[in-house]
């Protein structure tokens, strides 16, 4: 199911500068549709956290520490660009 919305233009009697879509989503549903996009999403791992601290390395950031004291890092060259990875 996709989140119910409405779209409208605001402005729309005024020149295109001050023009602007405006569109409302259910809150509850569009949360629901964000989290099964995510669920869906092949190769991605989530992963629950508070980011607490960088890792630097030689000037350049190479990780992430969490809360609960888990790292991820270090950054490594993928297809798609960087990511973290759990070690």
């Amino acid at each position: 199911m996709r989140p119910a919305s409405s779209s409208e233009c605001l402005n729309r009697r005024k020149g295109p500068a001050v023009r602007g879509p405006r569109t409302q989503a259910d809150r509850r549903l569009y949360a629901a549709a964000m989290q099964a996009a995510i669920v869906d999403t092949a190769n991605l791992m989530v992963i629950e956290g508070e980011a607490d601290e960088l890792i630097v390395v030689d000037g350049r950031v190479t990780g992430i520490r969490l809360g609960d004291g888990r790292e991820l890092g270090p950054l490594r060259r993928r297809d798609h660009g960087n990511v973290f990875c759990v070690d």
